[in-house]
């Protein structure tokens, strides 16, 4: 099962440039996000940081786009470890 870290902002200890996200980070974009270029699944991957403040990311959506969002409509995809299911 994958699950959705509604968390992300209180892992704020982590020591990755830009907070809890990183490049290579599996991405959905917040609901109320509305943009016509956006895949129905909202998913995407992390290939860029943007400027220095570490808050605005590239996301290659799941449909070949590439959107530029701030980390406050990120939420990170983990694996639920709880059940060993990582479909």
């Amino acid at each position: 099962m994958i699950m959705i870290d509604d968390n992300a902002f209180s892992n704020m200890k982590s020591n990755r440039v830009g907070g809890p996200f990183c490049v290579g980070d599996l991405v959905v974009i917040a609901d109320g996000v509305h943009d016509e270029a956006m895949p129905e699944s909202r998913m995407g991957v992390i290939v860029e940081r943007l400027g220095d403040s570490g808050s605005d990311w590239t996301i290659l959506m799941t449909n070949g786009n590439r959107m530029k969002f701030n980390s406050y409509f990120l939420h990170k995809v983990v694996s639920d470890k709880s059940t060993g299911d990582d479909k």
